[in-house]
């Protein structure tokens, strides 16, 4: 699967993400009546993944498996023991143990730590969520770190990180 940024070179990420806006945050690949099949033979596919490991699921330490569920995933990600709902996965992401990711954008060599929440979320490319971070849960919290749209879609990068970070060292 080509990853969002290789759709929006290619001008497809309109039609297949609805411009991956906050204000046009869609799911639209995942469904199956889109008129952008990703399965179909006659639309020959390009992967810009050359050379990108095999997608990996593992169990994690305490032997609970890696799962995606409705879900599309590119190479070299790797999920461990975490449970991935509803997602879009870029290449070479990694979702580690005990963490929950649901109705979210996954771009490029994002790491997502353990026992974290993450939903309707857009997570930006080579972001790193750090251990127990939860994001999308609470929009009234996530307002207080993050852009989030109307629709409670949460837009996260590092320096957002880095805000949520030192708003709960204030408060605790």
């Amino acid at each position: 699967m080509p990853s969002p940024v290789r759709l929006a070179e290619n001008g497809l990420l309109s039609a297949a993400l609805g411009n991956l806006t906050l204000k046009g945050y869609s799911m639209d690949l995942l469904c199956k009546d889109n008129p952008l099949d990703l399965y179909d033979p006659d639309w020959p596919m390009l992967p810009a993944q050359q050379g990108c490991r095999p997608t990996r699921f593992s169990y994690s330490v305490d032997k609970v498996p890696g799962i995606a569920i409705d879900s599309l995933v590119s190479g070299g990600c790797v999920i461990e023991g975490a449970t991935v709902d509803h997602c879009v996965l870029s290449e070479n992401v990694y979702v580690g143990p005990a963490s929950i990711v649901q109705d979210s954008i996954i771009f490029p060599g994002a790491t997502i730590g353990a026992r974290c929440r993450l939903k309707r979320v857009i997570l930006s490319e080579d972001c790193h969520v750090p251990d127990g971070s939860v994001v999308g849960i609470d929009t009234r919290l996530d307002r207080l770190s993050f852009e989030v749209s109307d629709g409670g879609v949460a837009l996260v990068n590092n320096e957002s990180l880095q805000r949520q970070a030192m708003s709960q060292k204030a408060v605790a």
